[in-house]
């Protein structure tokens, strides 16, 4: 395929500010055609990134060619938003597409389609699986997806040592591909973090990943203090209390009221599928074991693929930069992708 398609741009929540990209599928025979939805949350670690930035990048141009609508929306980002502005977003967003008479619904109708609500799947990419997650596994948030693909993402464990004792970030995102600016991360936490959704994606300046807002710094400085949860959850002072206990007794420290936002398993939650690269640096492999055996303690359908030697996104290190992925992640993509499909058009009573 020559390229990518273009999105059509729509606000699916006026209050907040926050659009959607649409990608539509070719035209179809039938004179009103009810099309299976993905919904893809973009990366960016909860604090970068924009609904323009879909991964796999081929997402979009095959499922058009499938008969497959792909909404890839925006959502508020950590800081000042915090888990429970994402999870009202979700909710924002599905309860949009169900609603009739909108911008979209009127849309998809000019072009001889609407949206069948009882096919949906749900994509969640790095950071962008929390939100993923909060769709799959509330079952307040409706419609419900029928399948949740997660694509390294985060959310699967928050009190692992990795989110708590703060880690060697020159290790994980290192100088020479990486910009650090931790005055700038004390700039945004002091006057309240810019903006939480924008069309600021993520950038490589001289080879190095940063972003234009400088968000990016937030991450970095977060996973370097250990403080990640505490933005999370919008509890200061909590990652410093749960680093000092045993893993097993970290969850019982958690404030009830705030529990819900870690998003357990739930029995309502979809078949899964989850990837993840076994070398990934900055969202670690067991979150992706927790979210299986989570799932499978339910006795929940899911399935792991681990990929050998792969970091974050697919990407090999050895190969240097940002930009050098292991051999044949694309044809891993792909079969993702293609169960995704598969399960949004497959038909149900």
């Amino acid at each position: 395929m020559s390229g990518s398609p273009s999105p059509i741009t729509l606000t699916f929540d006026t209050t907040h500010n926050l659009q959607l990209d649409a990608y539509l599928p070719f035209p179809q025979p039938s004179s009103q055609t009810k099309l299976p939805v993905v919904v893809h949350y973009h990366r960016g670690g909860m604090v970068i990134g924009s609904k323009s930035d879909v991964y796999p990048p081929f997402l979009p141009g095959y499922l058009q060619s499938m008969g497959v609508l792909l909404v890839s929306p925006n959502y508020r980002l950590l800081f000042p938003s915090s888990a429970e502005d994402i999870i009202a977003d979700v909710h924002s967003l599905f309860a949009y597409l169900a609603a009739p008479n909108t911008e979209l619904d009127e849309t998809l109708r000019q072009n001889g389609f609407a949206i069948d609500v009882s096919r949906i799947a749900v994509i969640g990419v790095s950071g962008g699986n929390y939100p993923a997650r909060a769709a799959a596994t509330l079952p307040e948030i409706v419609p419900r997806p029928v399948a949740w693909l997660d694509l390294f993402g985060m959310g699967g464990d928050w009190l692992l040592d990795f989110w708590l004792q703060g880690i060697d970030v020159e290790k994980t995102m290192p100088l020479e591909n990486t910009l650090h600016d931790m005055a700038k991360a004390e700039d945004l936490i002091q006057n309240g973090g810019g903006d939480v959704a924008s069309e600021s994606e993520g950038t490589l300046v001289d080879g190095k990943a940063t972003d234009v807002i400088g968000r990016f710094n937030l991450w970095i400085h977060w996973q370097k203090e250990g403080t990640f949860l505490d933005y999370v959850l919008s509890s200061p002072g909590l990652s410093a209390t749960l680093k000092r206990m045993p893993y097993g007794e970290r969850l019982a420290l958690i404030p009830p009221d705030k529990r819900r936002f870690l998003l357990p398993i739930t029995p309502q939650t979809p078949p899964t599928y989850v990837l993840h690269g076994d070398q990934d640096l900055l969202v670690p492999i067991e979150e992706s074991y927790a979210l299986v055996n989570d799932m499978k303690t339910l006795g929940l359908s899911v399935k792991g693929v681990w990929v050998p030697g792969a970091d974050h996104v697919l990407r090999d290190r050895k190969k240097g930069g940002w930009e050098g992925m292991v051999d044949g992640w694309e044809e891993i993509a792909r079969e993702a992708v293609n169960w995704v499909v598969a399960e949004v058009r497959r038909e149900r009573r």
